[in-house]
């Protein structure tokens, strides 16, 4: 052999590509081909009923996300028996081939991450006769991810071609030898690549290998085949293959990374495809997994969200009863426990424990036993009430990858403990593969050996591979190089082992784990706290009708748990984390909106309901606080006059009065609006320059407040998801409104101004800024008619606070964020995510600001931002453009946010009263209450097993509290339990009162019978 090593090298991996080639010795094309269509998204039965036509090779079908149904046939001849056959076919798209009523295998046309498309299935190990096979095929007019369309027709002759037409439609016999010799081949000339240095020249030895005995074996016997290979010739076939297996024997030594390898696809229950898609993606995903489990006994497959089992056990009942059958195998692993992938930010935590209340329950019920595993790869962000949140449902680890795609910095480890903030403690692992699209290429592997982070501590480490996102999962290639790579020297051992299994290696294997304390802030898609508003204001519009409802129907006797329970999932799938975030297509917000709306209808005309069947059935009209806080306030009666009622914590209220009377004056160009808390001056321009609480007599702006601030908002890529810093540099004041005149309240409760601003591509804001009496805060309610392209609109407001830190509120609890850039990480939390509020306080003195809606806030160098809405590109081009109505407030304050109480009037903002028919037997008296007010009763629901009821509560100020909880409802009994409702543990009640000690940020749920 001689001295040409680059040479010898290309000459090894091109051989690979002709042994391939070899695979479908004959095939044969059918008999006969018909279909029909485009037709609704319809099953199998309903197609069998369709009228067919001749369909022929380069057959155009389409439009996006519109359906076919093909019918093949072929004549096998008897030369082919005793040979396996494989159906091949090609559509330009995604597809599911059916036979005798039986879902088999999807087929996808189209490469992804460079490794094969699936366009084979094995039809028969082992033809048996000459005979005739009837094939059907369902194709779904778009790609893995979508509409082909977005990238451009196929130009032709004839012009502008459909990207889905019909290119292949053949059977082929399938050549054992050939297929073996090539994949045994191309796992090691993948090797020899990945082992060779980069700057191999002819002429020249090979140096810097890091195994040179291991690498010159490779080089010299893989130059042998080529030379001995005939591609005419079956006997120099095996004899290449028998130095192949001779090859594939050698192994690792004594200590070896050990890399344990799962399966999976990672289907989004929406995202550049309708959810309606989502249903056949997954029957497509699901088919093809059970269909090489046959063929694979060793390959292990996984798959989170509940809700997609469900749908295929609706939709499918033959798959499903074919998944269950491999869960009692061991090959299918379920895991996951929630009901879908939900973005961890924005949803509420009573959302959050929802999705696993419903996920474990379902997979207990169904899928054999609960998930152990919280398997969320792709989510943006993680909050740090998870890991309680988790514990508390049944979870004992944490799986995803997601912030290896962070922008400034890198976590520090794959396997560590993450802490909470109330100091629970989940083990955690991020892949090193850092991608959950893992194509098991022996580069890819070497990587994921070489990346692992903590490799000093312990030698295991998860594989998770499979096409992602679009779904489909695994492919052949993928399943025979892992066959072949159990243990491969230069490669990873790799076994096929469960989570669980794993887990308990990791837990076991690896010493001095560490932790890691708090939020995982994912430094990317930071724009997906506020694109598509409305989705997000349904979204708390919904938790927050579902809340007063389960508290009516417990309170009334007039339980209807099944439709609530109906509504909570129409909740769960859209808070999925490329619906509720806005990073989906168009179709899929047009389905979520009505959806998430009716939820709020329906849920407050249950809350009527209820509320009715409570009261006694009198004509007057009664205010009911369905919160955990007393409340003293202005609002609106069911007629829209505006009252001054009082009402007690879960308790039916009555209009009173108040000594305070709110004023408007004007005088000098300013307008002043105060009450016997707060004052603010307005300029004769509409800014707000003066903010001052009465008892400090403190100002508390450095300049004008409620700055509503334009920005450039064009990000590098990523348009819905992303929000980039240079955004901050970009922005422009709305400084003059266009007038400013008196509110007409009709009342002396409330007093207020209107602002109208035009800006922009004829854009306009109006403002009722109002102060109500005896109110703390002042209120700014905006309506935008925005009509922006690539602009981002924020409310500003420059307090006289100094503090290193501010204070978000996330889900049972805070999260406390640097105000500065002086690191990295600092200067990465340019856009953060909060919920109903944010504060800034330095001893003595803070500002509060509430949002009923908004989850982006930033608060930097004495500023205090709320992002109200974006216009984004991609994936839907017409997102946030229209009418939007919000509100927002600010409250300056005394102390700190606890002393300011802000987590009480934050939800008083966010909750108003229930108004009903009728009056109450128990005016003014407080059904549920808790005697410290930052132990906080959130939660009033149904119990799932009996007919009392369960209640959720959660100490919200990061101390040990101890509390009595008071309950005026007739119970004798009740049980400490967990989010799935399992009772722990019996406690003592006493005429109701029911004493009970939280640690900081503790959360814990009772069931009262």
């Amino acid at each position: 052999m001689g001295r040409y090593p680059r040479y010898t090298l290309d000459r090894i991996q091109q051989l690979g590509d002709r042994l391939q080639a070899k695979n479908y010795p004959e095939k044969i094309a059918a008999t006969s081909i018909e279909f029909a269509g485009p037709v609704d998204r319809i099953s199998h039965d309903q197609a069998t009923q369709l009228t067919y036509r001749p369909a022929s090779l380069g057959e155009s079908l389409g439009p996006t996300w519109a359906t076919f149904w093909f019918k093949v046939q072929f004549q096998i001849p008897e030369s082919w028996v005793g040979n396996r056959a494989d159906f091949i076919w090609s559509s330009n798209s995604e597809a599911l081939l059916w036979i005798n009523g039986r879902s088999i295998q999807g087929l996808n046309s189209k490469a992804l991450f460079d490794d094969p498309c699936r366009k084979e299935a094995m039809i028969f190990d082992s033809v048996s006769e000459a005979q005739t096979l009837d094939l059907m095929i369902e194709v779904a007019c778009n790609g893995m991810f979508g509409d082909e369309y977005l990238a451009g027709g196929n130009q032709t002759s004839t012009g502008l071609r459909s990207p889905y037409w019909l290119e292949e439609c053949e059977l082929a016999q399938y050549d054992q030898l050939a297929w073996d010799l090539y994949h045994n081949y191309n796992v090691l000339r993948q090797l020899i690549k990945d082992l060779a240095p980069e700057d191999v020249k002819d002429g020249e030895a090979i140096k810097n290998v890091s195994d040179p005995a291991w690498f010159g074996k490779l080089f010299y016997d893989l130059n042998h085949i080529c030379n001995i290979y005939k591609a005419d010739d079956r006997k120099t076939w095996h004899e290449a293959n028998m130095i192949l297996e001779e090859l594939l024997q050698n192994r690792n030594g004594g200590i070896a990374h050990e890399m344990s390898a799962i399966g999976h696809c990672h289907i989004d229950t929406a995202w550049l495809w309708p959810i309606e898609e989502t249903h056949r993606k997954c029957q497509r995903s699901f088919s093809t997994a059970v269909n090489y489990m046959d063929r694979y006994p060793e390959y292990m497959f996984t798959c989170s969200q509940a809700y997609q089992y469900d749908i295929v056990e609706k939709l499918n009942p033959d798959l499903f009863a074919r998944i269950q059958e491999k869960i009692k195998t061991g090959q299918w692993q379920p895991v996951g426990g929630a009901w879908v992938e939900p973005d961890c930010n924005l949803p509420s935590g009573e959302s959050l424990c929802r999705q696993f209340l419903f996920g474990q329950r379902y997979h207990e019920s169904k899928l054999g036993s609960r998930a152990s595993v919280y398997w969320v790869p792709d989510v943006f962000g993680y909050n740090g009430q998870l890991p309680q949140i988790m514990a508390l449902s049944g979870i004992n680890y944490f799986l995803t990858q997601k912030l290896s795609w962070n922008r400034f910095t890198s976590p520090l480890h794959h396997t560590f403990n993450w802490q909470g903030i109330d100091g629970t403690s989940i083990l955690t692992h991020f892949p090193p593969s850092d991608t959950y699209n893992s194509v098991a290429t022996i580069k890819e592997m070497r990587y994921h050996v070489s990346n692992y982070k903590d490799s000093d501590r312990g030698l295991d480490a998860y594989y998770v591979f499979g096409h992602g996102d679009g779904g489909g999962g695994p492919t052949l290639p993928m399943l025979e190089t892992l066959r072949r790579c159990k243990d491969l020297q230069g490669v990873p051992r790799v076994t096929y082992r469960s989570p669980q299994d794993f887990f308990e290696r990791l837990e076991n294997n690896t010493r001095d784990i560490p932790t890691t304390v708090g939020e995982l802030y994912l430094e990317i898609h930071r724009g997906t706290f506020t694109t598509h508003s409305l989705t997000k204001k349904l979204n708390r519009k919904s938790e927050n009708a579902l809340h007063d409802a389960e508290f009516l129907s417990v309170i009334s006797d007039k339980n209807d748990k099944a439709k609530l329970d109906e509504l909570w999932k129409l909740v769960l799938v859209n808070q999925f984390h490329d619906i509720l975030p806005g990073s989906s297509i168009k179709e899929v917000y047009v389905r979520t909106n009505k959806e998430l709306q009716d939820v709020c209808d329906d849920a407050t005309t249950l809350s009527q309901d209820f509320a009715t069947a409570w009261l006694d059935g009198s004509d007057v009209q009664t205010p009911i606080n369905t919160i955990g806080y007393d409340r003293t306030e202005v609002t609106e009666n069911g007629d829209g006059k505006l009252v001054f009622i009082e009402a007690p914590s879960y308790g039916s209220g009555k209009i009173t009065s108040t000594d305070d009377t709110p004023t408007l004056t004007q005088a000098n160009d300013q307008y002043v609006l105060e009450n016997k808390h707060i004052r603010a001056t307005f300029a004769a321009s509409g800014q707000l320059v003066s903010l001052s609480d009465k008892q400090t007599n403190r100002e508390s702006l450095t300049a004008p407040g409620n700055r509503l601030r334009l920005y450039n908002d064009n990000p590098t890529i990523w348009s819905a998801w992303d929000v980039d810093p240079s955004l901050l540099e970009s922005g422009e004041d709305l400084v003059q409104a266009d007038s400013i005149k008196p509110l007409k309240t009709q009342s002396d409760l409330r007093q207020g101004l209107t602002l109208t601003y035009a800006f922009g591509n004829d854009s306009s804001i109006a403002q009722n800024i109002t102060i109500d009496a005896d109110a703390k805060h002042l209120t700014f309610d905006t309506t935008v008619d925005w009509r922006e392209d690539c602009r981002m609109l924020k409310a500003e407001f420059p307090v006289d606070v100094l503090s290193d830190t501010a204070t978000y509120e996330m889900q049972f609890g805070v999260a406390t964020r640097t105000t500065h850039t002086n690191t990295i990480t600092d200067t990465a939390h340019f856009e953060c995510p909060g919920h109903r509020w944010v504060d800034l306080s330095e001893d003595g003195y803070g500002v509060s600001l509430f949002s009923d809606c908004k989850y982006g806030y930033l608060v930097r160098n004495g500023v205090m931002g709320i992002s109200l809405l974006r216009a984004t590109g991609y994936p839907d081009a017409t997102a946030d453009r229209g009418v939007h109505q919000f509100s927002y407030a600010v409250m300056p304050h005394a102390g700190s946010w606890r002393d300011a109480k802000t987590p009480k009037y934050a939800a008083l903002f966010n909750s108003p009263v229930t108004w009903a028919k009728g009056a109450s037997n128990s005016e003014s008296q407080s059904l549920f209450n808790s005697s410290d007010p930052f132990v906080v009763i959130d939660t009033i629901k149904p119990a799932e097993d009996d007919d009392g009821f369960a209640m959720r509560l959660y100490e919200a100020a990061g101390g040990k509290r101890s509390s009595t909880i008071n309950v005026a409802l007739p119970v004798t009994k009740a049980w400490l339990c967990n989010v799935l409702e399992d009772k722990l543990e019996p406690l003592t009640l006493v005429d109701g009162k029911l004493d009970i000690e939280l640690n900081p940020f503790e959360i814990k749920s009772i069931i009262f019978k």
